[in-house]
């Protein structure tokens, strides 16, 4: 079994046995330009082959603070997503990773994002933590392309509700860079991480909100346009107080903030990634019809 690592002129080995013939140069064309403008990373592809012929492929995106692994690896033609051999190829992926960080300590950190649906999700799970990598969180990916209007919960008029472009610059980035899912990350930079949630919608920082609390930031929420035609609202950020008296009222906050997006734009489709803790954000989208989509746990490292 060898691994090959995907650079400007082996792009089409990346697709070849995983897509039909007739696509394979279109994409590769594709890949090839992404390397050339640097929205793509030749290192940043991977393909295992065992004698000569394709079993996965994977890819690793990058950020402003980090590299991301979250699209599930892909399965070559002819090869069953219960193949023993599918869980040495990601040993050998993972392998081939942590020798790119001896090599290079630039490498950074990379977070892993796992779909547990996947029938191997939980060899990859595994092989997170015999590499090293900590958990950040599991996530439940709910959705629901019927929003309407009497879904709202109404506010409780004890908290001040700001939108985030009313604050200064300084103070959205610190906002963002100490609450949330990787506050707790070390040596993330405030300003690039606001930039990297700011690139995972379209225009959408007009629709982020934050929740004061006796002066205290209680709740963030950060909905965002996740497709260029803007059909589809996405919550990919919110924190919650740990404050018990308000935690119940923070939860509606976020909930109802997000359906509004959604409907001062005309849009019915949403989904939200709410961490597995947060039960009673759950409920409420639950109470609205919203369908458990999968389940994700993400690593970091």
């Amino acid at each position: 079994m060898e691994l090959e690592i995907i650079r400007h002129k082996t792009a089409e080995e990346y697709f070849k046995g995983f897509y039909p013939s007739e696509m394979i140069e279109r994409y590769s064309f594709q890949l090839r330009r992404m390397f050339e403008s640097g929205s793509a990373k030749e290192g940043d592809y991977f393909v295992v082959k065992d004698n000569c012929f394709p079993l996965i492929n994977a890819e690793i995106y990058r950020t402003n603070t980090r590299r991301i692994w979250d699209k599930p690896p892909g399965i070559a033609e002819g090869i069953s997503e219960y193949d023993d051999r599918i869980s040495a190829a990601l040993h050998l992926i993972m392998e081939n990773i942590d020798g790119i960080r001896e090599f290079d300590p630039s490498y950074g950190v990379l977070e892993i994002v796992i779909d547990m649906n996947l029938s191997f999700s939980e060899q990859m799970k595994k092989l997170c933590i015999d590499h090293g990598y900590s958990f950040i969180d599991e996530r439940q990916i709910l959705s629901s392309k019927d929003v309407s209007e009497k879904d709202i919960s109404v506010k409780d008029n004890i908290f001040i509700i700001k939108k985030m472009t009313e604050l200064p610059p300084a103070e959205r980035f610190r906002i963002v860079g100490s609450n949330g899912r990787l506050s707790g990350i070390s040596g993330f930079d405030e300003q690039e991480l606001y930039q990297d949630y700011l690139e995972l919608g379209y225009l959408s920082e007009d629709l982020w909100s934050v929740v004061f609390y006796k002066t205290e930031v209680a709740g963030l929420v950060m909905p965002v346009f996740s497709s260029g035609i803007k059909d589809r609202i996405e919550l990919i950020n919110y924190i919650i107080s740990e404050k018990n008296e308000i935690k119940e009222k923070i939860s509606d906050i976020i909930y109802s903030s997000t359906i509004e997006a959604a409907l001062k734009n005309g849009i019915s489709k949403i989904e939200a990634a709410v961490d597995t803790q947060d039960v009673l954000l759950i409920n409420n989208f639950e109470k609205a019809d919203f369908k458990k989509k999968s389940v994700i746990e993400s690593y970091i490292k």
